[in-house]
């Protein structure tokens, strides 16, 4: 069973205790709240939401529910009118494609990282936060969420060099 992101973060942070030991208290800390477990929950119910999102069920799905699908999305959580949001995206890109692209996105057979960049080159209007967003729901154990507050924490912990 591949290992959960809290152990490995915090795997990868055992070595470093006493350069880290105080933000590793402060998750401790937190991972004991009904904050924590609130988060979580939502965490999972989204997952579920985006897991069930079939090749399938995509070639049938509407406008309104691809709103459903960006709407839900933390990314979009950012702007303040989010209908403008999905209605751009229709306008810049056709139905059809969309579909077809997030099929192919979330269901390829093509390595992960090429149904990225596909998707990113053809569809506009949905950047690296959503669509990493999109594929972690969907595959949590083969990427993570690459997004502003994801680049910050990855430099202060030393993960990466950006």
């Amino acid at each position: 069973m591949a290992r959960s992101w809290r152990g490995s973060v915090l795997a990868y942070l055992s070595g470093r205790s006493t350069e880290y030991g105080e933000h590793i208290r402060m998750f401790n800390k937190y991972a004991k709240t009904e904050d924590f477990k609130r988060d979580m929950k939502d965490r999972e119910e989204r997952s579920k939401f985006y897991q069930s999102l079939s090749k399938e069920r995509l070639q049938s799905i509407t406008e309104f529910e691809l709103g459903e699908i960006i709407l839900r999305l933390w990314a979009s959580q950012l702007w303040g009118n989010k209908e403008y949001l999905v209605q751009k995206l229709l306008a810049d890109n056709t139905l059809d494609t969309i579909k077809e692209k997030l099929s192919d996105l979330l269901w390829g057979e093509d390595p992960i990282e090429r149904r990225y960049e596909g998707f990113l080159r053809r569809v506009k209007g949905l950047g690296p936060a959503s669509i990493t967003e999109l594929l972690s729901h969907v595959h949590p154990t083969e990427g993570g969420i690459w997004n502003d507050k994801a680049r910050k924490a990855l430099t202060f912990w030393d993960v990466i060099d950006v």
